[in-house]
């Protein structure tokens, strides 16, 4: 994965569209920070100290369909 991503655990009330969570994240980070690509899983791996096993996030097989659409993207 060669750009800035974002793994989301949805909560189960709450239904949030890709174009949606975008809209927010862009309004409170630069835009070279959004996430292009983002994935809604059911949880995050961890090692068993709780920190965020990041490599098995980028080692994930990643599908063009979750790319956040963006004009000159």
């Amino acid at each position: 994965m060669l750009w800035p991503a974002a793994f989301v655990i949805p909560k189960p009330d709450v239904e949030l569209t890709r174009a949606e969570l975008d809209e927010a994240v862009r309004a409170e980070v630069a835009g070279y920070k959004a996430p292009r690509y983002i994935e809604w899983v059911e949880e995050i791996p961890r090692n068993i100290s709780g920190k965020i096993l990041k490599n098995v996030l980028t080692e994930r097989p990643t599908d063009q369909s979750q790319r956040v659409s963006r004009n000159g993207a």
